[in-house]
């Protein structure tokens, strides 16, 4: 691609403008954490390696009125040795019962990886009455997405790279089960780890019809345009990113002194 070029996804509808002259390496993210603040919280959920608690600075809550913003569940994962199948099984299953509350049938989780800001490894789950915005995905475009993506090459182990990614190196997960999901996950991060060694912003709709699990790179801050205009704009686009990833694999191993 050269030049400037406007995509639109066909599954979320969202926009990018893409500019090749925009195209910059990624920038250092600092490697420090803070200490997590531990207040005596009540487990609501617990598995192997994994607790969830009720965050204690909600930014939605169940009590409120029916009619406010704020109406909603915001819980928190702890999974500092958890695998990422126990931990999307932890969501499902809060998922599922936060869904019992009619009020309740849009779900979001999402993990921060690597921001370091919490030493212990979390996520967190978002329940509110109303579709999230920019999640309301048209999941009918979803195979001739596919289709697409396959005969442009923008389809690395499985991994669908979107035509309109809204940061660079964005990738789609899909996955027939949450196995199947969280394996094709696991090693997607650590590709990512390798090539990039940037945060990772990870998110996904535990009850959707359709596993899709969205993973974002943190390469450079959100730009003015996409915090107030809504439209995303950066000079990787999905065929360029593939050519990258690929690229980055085939570097020879460094060898020992």
């Amino acid at each position: 691609m050269l030049g400037i070029e406007r995509r639109v996804c066909p599954l979320r509808g969202s926009t990018v403008i893409l500019d090749s002259s925009r195209a910059q390496p990624p920038l250092p993210w600092p490697k420090t954490t803070i200490q997590a603040p531990r207040p005596p919280l009540q487990s609501i959920y617990e598995g192997e390696g994994i607790r969830v608690v009720a965050n204690p600075r909600p930014l939605l809550r169940i009590e409120a009125p029916e009619s406010a913003a704020g109406l909603g569940a915001n819980e928190v994962i702890l999974h500092a040795s958890a695998t990422l199948e126990s931990v999307l099984l932890a969501a499902r299953t809060r998922a599922l019962d936060l869904a019992g509350d009619p009020r309740l049938q849009n779900t979001l989780w999402v993990w921060e990886r690597g921001h370091g800001r919490l030493e212990a490894a979390h996520s967190q789950l978002f329940t509110s009455p109303e579709p999230w915005p920019g999640r309301a995905w048209d999941w009918d475009a979803l195979p001739g997405e596919i289709d697409r993506a396959i005969s442009q090459g923008r389809v690395i182990d499985g991994v669908v790279l979107p035509w309109a990614p809204q940061v660079p190196f964005e990738a789609w997960v899909l996955g027939q089960d949450l196995v199947a999901l969280a394996h094709l996950t696991q090693a997607w991060i650590e590709r990512l780890d390798r090539a990039l060694g940037v945060p990772l912003t990870l998110s996904w709709q535990p009850l959707a019809s359709v596993g899709l699990l969205s993973i974002q790179p943190r390469t450079r801050p959100a730009s003015g345009l996409c915090l107030a205009g809504g439209v995303a704009h950066h000079g990787v686009p999905s065929e360029v990113a593939v050519e990258l990833l690929l690229q980055a694999e085939r570097q020879p191993e460094p060898e020992l002194p």
